[in-house]
C-alpha cells in the first residue's frame, strides 16, 4: 500500500519505465484470492489509481505497459468479490 501511496522520483523517463514496469509485472502476479487487500478503508485502490495515471502519459511504451497493467488488473477484480469491482469501476469512472 505504501508503495502505491507514496510519491516515488519519477523525473527521469529510466525510473518511470522502471517504475511502470515494476507496476506490470505486480498486476500479472496479483492472485485473485488476494485482492481484497488491494483496497484501502477509504475504498482506494492505489494500485489501479496508479495505473490509470499513466495510462494517457505522452511516452508510447509507457502508455502501453500502464494500460496493459490496468486491464490484467480489472480483469482479475472482474473475477473477485463485488465491493472491490464496484470500487474499481467507480476509479474508471471518475477518469471518463
Amino acid at each position: 500500500d505504501l508503495l502505491w501511496s507514496g510519491e516515488p522520483d519519477l523525473r527521469t523517463e529510466d525510473s518511470r519505465m522502471n517504475f511502470v514496469s515494476c507496476l506490470k509485472s505486480v498486476c500479472m502476479r496479483i492472485e485473485v484470492g488476494t485482492l481484497p487487500w488491494l483496497m484501502t478503508e477509504d475504498k482506494d485502490i492505489p494500485i489501479l489509481r496508479v495505473a490509470m495515471a499513466y495510462t494517457a502519459h505522452e511516452e508510447p511504451l509507457l502508455r502501453t505497459q500502464a494500460r496493459s497493467a490496468m486491464l490484467t488488473l480489472l480483469s482479475k477484480i472482474k473475477m473477485g468479490e463485488g465491493p472491490l469491482l464496484r470500487t474499481a469501476l467507480d476509479m474508471a469512472k471518475s477518469r471518463l
